[in-house]
């Protein structure tokens, strides 16, 4: 598969109906199956978007959790239906180019949402609410059996990183966990968040220099 060498890609519709062949390539069948039968159990009036087959799946050794799915990714008629850096919106760029200026190979990392459904009425994205945050976090745990490799977890943002540690009981010894800021604009803004930008870049060398230096 060759993967996109510029962001926002799934601003056009090929690119998003061309992703949608590789959605049962051995890296991401179980993962996207998983995203198949949730789908089932929750109904239509969710929406679940597939983990990217660009990405490592279950051969990652990175795995970044969000919040929730944007409205570029699931829950709006111009979704793509992915998780992916290649999202036609501000949060999924600015992860697109520092992975590459980090200098992380896509086929390590795998992305994610502590709540894995839309969160929003498809004019605006929501935030999700306890209950949501619980369920989701059970789902995750879900997904983590299947990253038989991971070395690291970084938490985007403090909704992703509270869920995580109060829902989240059943951790692989070994496994590193960064937390970090959330990639959107307001995330990483100079002005509203001048050292959150430089904090997000230190997790992801953290994260590259853990997969370095472990021997599998």
């Amino acid at each position: 598969m060759r993967t996109p060498a510029n962001p926002r890609s799934f601003k056009d519709p090929t690119a998003v109906l061309f992703r949608t062949n590789y959605i049962d390539e051995n890296n991401v069948r179980e993962l996207n199956q998983y995203v198949r039968t949730l789908q089932e159990s929750r109904g239509e009036d969710f929406y679940i978007p597939w983990f990217d087959p660009f990405d490592g799946g279950v051969n990652a050794k990175i795995l970044l959790v969000g919040e929730a799915p944007g409205g570029k990714a699931s829950g709006t008629t111009s979704a793509s239906g992915f998780v992916s850096t290649d999202n036609n919106d501000p949060t999924a760029e600015n992860m697109f180019v520092l992975r590459e200026r980090v200098g992380l190979e896509r086929s390590q990392l795998v992305h994610w949402n502590i709540v894995p459904w839309y969160v929003g009425s498809g004019m605006r994205i929501s935030r999700p609410n306890t209950e949501m945050l619980k369920n989701g976090a059970k789902e995750l745990e879900h997904v983590l059996k299947s990253l038989t490799k991971l070395q690291v977890i970084i938490l985007l943002g403090k909704t992703a990183q509270t869920a995580f540690y109060k829902n989240i009981l059943n951790i692989r010894k070994g496994i590193k966990i960064f937390d970090a800021p959330h990639p959107s604009q307001q995330g990483i803004s100079k002005h509203l968040h001048p050292g959150n930008k430089r904090l997000l870049i230190l997790a992801l060398k953290k994260a590259k220099i853990v997969i370095s230096n472990k021997k599998h």
